[in-house]
């Protein structure tokens, strides 16, 4: 079931994904010629200007200073929050949201990034906890109580936090097509990029089971396979790793595995609920499953996601990007300005035509700057004058720019 859905989920977001490498070719700042399919000669201008960048940016550190940070947090004045309590709120979560706790706003800034970038991003909300060996100083206290000395105990100690945590590739995130809501979707996962070492620490917590000694040959020849595609055969062999069983203990701690997490509805019992269940993919063995009521910070049943898109598109929940919003008209810029330097470049280097001689036969010639071409005319050589005036391509960059600040508020 969780392959099934996650096969389904890919392929449906098989357009989305196309889309998704173009806005990030947009705002990288891809030549033009590879944006837009276009046929240029080697002298021309093939330049990006950057402008889709820069407009991102501008409008990310906008929304992160303005909008989304601890720092503007505010909670209404209500008759269950009067002025104090409101106060000790506000106070409480700009605590539990700064660096001194959770520390959001790395992750909130790049939040903003995707949705801005990528027209879509989520925050994986949930309660991390994790073991530590620490060593408590515990005061000795002679008979009056005055402490005289500490005694050393090392112990193993359960911490929690809450953690909001935005998902950097949003490929990661796998949905249906449609939907309005990540809450009301039947199912979403969550691909976890963890490492064998994780793996083997979850085993030893009880939180991951069935890691068999079958999975752990299978996740063996995995990793082989990846070691030969890093290294390559020959290096490989060099190392003395010829066969799958030649890969020990540490190669499989440090090797790269993905693990479906997996929210959706499912049966047991006659009680029909949602759940949440840990599958890997390559071996197709199932690593824990619980209902989502018993998996802290998901009392409610609810989905730990929050997010959305930037302009939604209905019946969609992924939407569009702010470069797709504003990708004509930067194409039209870096146009206008490539047109402008090859005309430039033609006019500083200009193209000529002379006489040829009997021999020459080649009868068609391709136009670039700086070549001579035969010609009949009487005169040797012919230098054509191409002075023209350049001020329509200022108006149209000027005019490009009013329609980029009406589109966007940025100027």
């Amino acid at each position: 079931m969780v392959l099934q859905d996650a096969r389904a989920d890919i392929e449906s977001l098989s357009v989305w994904l196309n889309d998704r490498r173009l806005d990030i070719q947009l705002y990288e700042g891809e030549r033009p010629t590879k944006i837009e399919g276009l046929n240029k000669k080697d002298w021309q201008s093939d330049r990006n200007l950057g402008m889709t960048a820069a407009t991102c940016d501008a409008y990310q550190a906008t929304l992160l200073a303005t909008n989304w940070n601890p720092d503007t947090l505010n909670f209404a004045d209500t008759k269950e929050n009067e002025i104090d309590r409101k106060d000790d709120i506000t106070a409480f979560s700009k605590w539990g949201l700064g660096r001194a706790e959770s520390n959001v706003t790395e992750d909130v800034d790049d939040f903003i990034h995707n949705r801005i970038t990528q027209g879509f991003s989520v925050f994986h909300v949930y309660w991390k906890h994790w073991y530590q060996w620490i060593d408590r100083r515990i005061p000795k206290k002679n008979a009056k109580g005055d402490t005289i000395s500490y005694e050393i105990k090392t112990e193993h100690i359960r911490f929690e936090k809450g953690i909001i945590e935005n998902i950097a590739n949003v490929e990661d995130f796998l949905t249906p097509a449609f939907g309005k809501k990540i809450q009301d979707l039947p199912h979403c996962i969550y691909v976890l990029h963890m490492t064998g070492q994780d793996i083997m620490d979850y085993v030893d917590r009880n939180i991951f089971i069935n890691a068999t000694d079958a999975m752990i040959e299978k996740l063996k020849a995995t990793a082989y396979d990846y070691r030969i595609k890093i290294l390559g055969k020959e290096k490989a062999f060099q190392l003395g790793i010829k066969t799958p069983d030649d890969m020990s203990n540490d190669d499989l701690r440090v090797f790269p595995i993905d693990v479906f997490c997996w929210y959706g509805m499912y049966e047991k019992n006659g009680r029909k609920e949602r759940y949440r269940f840990h599958v890997e993919p390559i071996t197709e063995t199932f690593f824990a499953g619980k209902p989502l009521r018993k998996v802290p910070g998901c009392r409610t049943g609810k989905y730990p996601f929050v997010g959305g898109p930037f302009i939604r598109r209905p019946g969609f929940l992924r939407g569009k990007s702010l470069p797709r919003l504003i990708m004509n008209i930067m194409n039209a810029l870096n146009n206008i300005f490539n047109q402008k330097t090859d005309f430039q470049y033609v006019e500083n280097i200009p193209f000529g035509f002379f006489k040829p001689d009997e021999n020459f036969n080649k009868q068609t010639f391709e136009i670039r700057p700086g070549v001579v071409f035969p010609s009949e005319d009487p005169a040797n050589v012919n230098f054509p004058v191409m002075n023209r005036n350049m001020a329509w391509a200022d108006h149209d960059i000027q005019l490009l720019l009013e329609l980029l600040e009406r589109m966007t508020g940025a100027a």
